[in-house]
């Protein structure tokens, strides 16, 4: 399936800085903070070094390191070279379009270190292959020695030059592709090593593994007290909803669920192990209304994915009304 849509912003360069990299900025100038590893930034080729010819072969993206931060004084005379700004990348770096930059007029600007190539090593997220898959659709492709990635193209590159250059490098499969936020990512699936090779592709600026999407509510309840995996200060309290009753309206919940079935099969009311009320008719259970009611207050007597925020509260359901504007 190829799917076209416009997102909200995915920041790729995210992906490029390294988790610690917020704390050491201001202890790391002259190197490159990036998730695959740092990178000292005087041992790159300088396509800025004084009396350097320009190559034939400049890449149409590189890497522009300057000697503090950027600045709107720094931008404008950057973009008047005709070079392009992208992506941050720490510090003091940002990734450029130089296919239409005179080098000459770079060069002359003197908060300008560097220029240097986007290397291909630096496109690939350590830990493709390495996460441990959550679905079945994902094993079965691991059962196959493959992984499934998501292919970050530069901004603005080609959606169709991407894919031809993919299904050139070959043993990988598109399995679809979307717009986000101006760049193209595109959904593979390969051997390791053949989705490694897609790094070479000159429009490809970052390959990762992609995400798998997985229902359960046990982490709602240590995000919404803590934020800290495992930390239940509320719980910790003594509060987990007791004596408490809840209204939800939504779809239809399933009664018969094990978050709110009564084992003893009494009726909705005080007597009723979970639901005190349930105003409507219980045919047709609804996926949504199950799952929101089970989030807020769901309970099978086990500390588990059924087990909601505040457990130990009541039940008070209606479907939602029908809504009319004059």
């Amino acid at each position: 399936m190829h799917r076209h849509r416009t997102s909200r912003s995915i920041c790729i360069s995210a992906a490029l800085i390294s988790a610690a990299a917020g704390q050491a900025l201001a202890q790391e100038k002259g190197t490159l903070l990036l998730k695959t590893g740092s990178v000292q930034i005087d041992t790159l080729e300088n396509a800025l070094r004084p009396n350097q010819a320009r190559p034939q072969a400049l890449p149409d993206r590189m890497v522009i390191v300057l000697d503090a931060p950027m600045d709107p004084a720094k931008r404008s005379a950057i973009e008047a070279t005709g070079a392009r700004i992208g992506d941050y990348m720490p510090t003091n770096a940002f990734v450029v379009e130089t296919r239409d930059a005179r080098i000459d007029a770079l060069r002359a600007l003197g908060f300008v270190q560097r220029l240097v190539a986007f290397d291909a090593a630096w496109k690939i997220d350590p830990m493709i292959g390495q996460r441990t898959v959550q679905t079945p659709q994902r094993q079965a492709i691991a059962d196959q020695g493959k992984v499934a990635v998501h292919v970050y193209l530069f901004p603005g590159a080609s959606i169709t030059d991407g894919r031809k250059a993919i299904e050139r490098v070959g043993n990988v499969e598109i399995t679809g592709h979307e717009l986000l936020d101006g760049r193209f990512m595109i959904s593979v699936v390969g051997k390791p090593d053949a989705v490694r090779d897609l790094s070479r592709i000159d429009d490809v600026q970052w390959i990762e593994s992609a995400p798998e999407i997985t229902m359960r509510n046990s982490t709602d309840r240590w995000i919404v007290q803590s934020n800290i995996n495992g930390f239940f200060p509320v719980y910790e309290a003594g509060i987990h909803g007791e004596n408490q009753l809840v209204a939800v309206m939504d779809g239809k919940v399933d009664v018969n669920h094990c978050a709110f079935r009564d084992p003893e099969g009494d009726p909705f009311g005080p007597d009723h192990r979970k639901i005190e009320a349930y105003n409507a008719t219980t045919s047709s259970a609804d996926i949504h209304g199950t799952h929101v009611a089970g989030t807020v207050l769901g309970d099978n007597n086990a500390d588990d994915n059924n087990r909601g925020v505040a457990y130990a509260s009541r039940l008070i359901f209606d479907t939602t009304p029908s809504f009319t504007f004059n």
